[in-house]
């Protein structure tokens, strides 16, 4: 017998083939907002990107190898978030944005944001801004952080015939880029490093050892109602997680809590510089030893101690994202 709780929190173990933030990729400033541009004169020499579930490190190497210096517009964008229906009045839906920091070879640099609201990835944040919504409660309380409507009965109409309000909670959801102007100097490379604090998911399951478990039975998203596996869940970590709530059995615990956090990571931007990565490392760090960290990612990692495991690739072309999951398990008597 099993019983899934439903609130924000998470695990690990970890898998092969792909699946939480982003990679910098040169970028314009159009009509419609930041677009991606596709550059022919800078290599991504290296990228070392280390996930966890408190913070994301990334830090790369970019080579100009044309004759003239580059000016860029360097753009990083942000998983999308929706409304979090579990704050408080006191609290806004901090996105990772806040956390951002950026360094060029050593030298902080100042970074802007583009935030736009989408509605089935349309962008409505012009609408929402007619209808009088403030920038504070479209990108952060969504107007309804305390759980007590913070607009008009007129403002809740024009929500509702937008599309933007369902039965009791706000439709849209937000999407952030962080970017920065760059001059990448002719025939040099440059050190980019850039971390944040993710914005994880999180679910718990409760479970009872020594039964049979099934993937329908195990959280996979912190998403409500998708059971989509994005982590290759099915394909060996489900096993090491059973095996692992079987021992705590043995070793008394009547049921287990099984945690999911899960992290997204944007890839596929990385795919706007010039050829391939040239050397890149995913390190996955999980929360503590005994954790199990699933995701979907080419090749085959290696154990750098019992907290880190390893994926390294020559000329690597990236997937679009990578999803982890991080399962934790806490055992009851």
């Amino acid at each position: 017998m099993r019983h899934k709780i439903s609130i924000l929190q998470f695990t690990i173990l970890l898998f092969s083939t792909f699946t939480v933030y982003a990679n910098d990729s040169t970028a314009r400033i159009g009509a419609g907002g930041l677009t991606f541009t596709k550059t022919d004169d800078i290599r991504m020499t290296n990228e070392k990107l280390t996930i966890s579930t408190e913070s994301i490190v990334v830090k790369y190497r970019f080579l100009n190898e044309s004759n003239s210096p580059v000016s860029s517009i360097v753009a990083f964008p942000m998983p999308s978030f929706r409304w979090n229906a579990g704050q408080s009045a006191l609290d806004a839906n901090v996105g990772p944005i806040e956390s951002f920091i950026v360094s060029v070879d050593g030298h902080k640099v100042a970074t802007k944001t583009e935030s736009k609201a989408l509605l089935k990835e349309i962008d409505i944040t012009n609408s929402l801004r007619k209808i009088g919504l403030s920038n504070e409660q479209i990108f952060r309380t969504f107007a309804f952080a305390d759980m007590e409507l913070e607009v008009s009965k007129k403002q809740l109409k024009q929500l509702k015939k937008l599309g933007a309000f369902g039965v009791a909670f706000p439709e849209w959801v937000v999407s952030e880029t962080a970017y920065w102007k760059q001059i990448f100097p002719a025939k040099q490379e440059i050190r980019v490093e850039h971390s944040y604090k993710p914005m994880k998911g999180q679910v718990f399951t409760n479970v009872i050892p020594n039964t049979p478990l099934t993937q329908s039975e195990l959280a996979v998203s912190s998403i409500l109602d998708d059971s989509t596996d994005r982590s290759c869940l099915a394909e060996g970590a489900l096993d090491a997680i059973a095996k692992k709530i079987d021992l705590l059995g043995k070793k008394g615990a009547k049921s287990v809590q099984v945690y999911l956090n899960d992290v997204e990571y944007i890839l596929g931007t990385a795919r706007n510089w010039k050829g391939p990565i040239s050397d890149f490392t995913l390190d996955i760090v999980k929360e503590n030893p005994d954790s199990i960290v699933s995701l979907c990612f080419p090749g085959k990692p290696v154990r750098v101690d019992d907290k880190t495991i390893r994926f390294h690739f020559d000329n690597f072309i990236p997937p679009d994202r990578v999803w982890v999951n991080f399962y934790t398990f806490f055992p009851y008597p």
